[in-house]
């Protein structure tokens, strides 16, 4: 049990700054570091080297970091920005579709005729 606690101290650090960061960004530098950590947690320990047991805290990870997500945005700002990029993901992805799909309609009816 002691191990248990030893090897969940070294970890703590990286939940505490995905849970109290200062900035997102102190966030994004920390999951590289908290993912070596917690490979490094998975391959000594006895208790976490399962994945029944490494799942989990692998979940509540996650979770904590979809929570840190939604607290950080800015759901206004983001949809603000939502005009220009619908703009920019038709011009970029669905026109070229488009023209393919024209291209395609061409090719059978010009079949159909011969």
């Amino acid at each position: 049990m002691i191990l248990l606690i030893r090897f969940l101290s070294t970890l703590e650090r990286h939940f505490k700054n995905v849970t109290h960061g200062a900035t997102f960004r102190v966030v994004t530098e920390t999951i590289p570091k908290m993912m070596s950590a917690l490979r490094m947690v998975w391959i000594i320990s006895r208790h976490y080297n399962r994945d029944e047991r490494m799942v989990p805290l692998m979940e509540r990870i996650a979770n904590q970091l979809c929570d840190r997500v939604a607290r950080s945005i800015n759901v206004r700002t983001l949809f603000r920005y939502f005009g220009f990029f619908k703009n920019v993901l038709f011009a970029e992805f669905f026109f070229p579709l488009v023209i393919n799909q024209v291209k395609l309609l061409k090719n059978v009816q010009k079949q159909k005729i011969c």
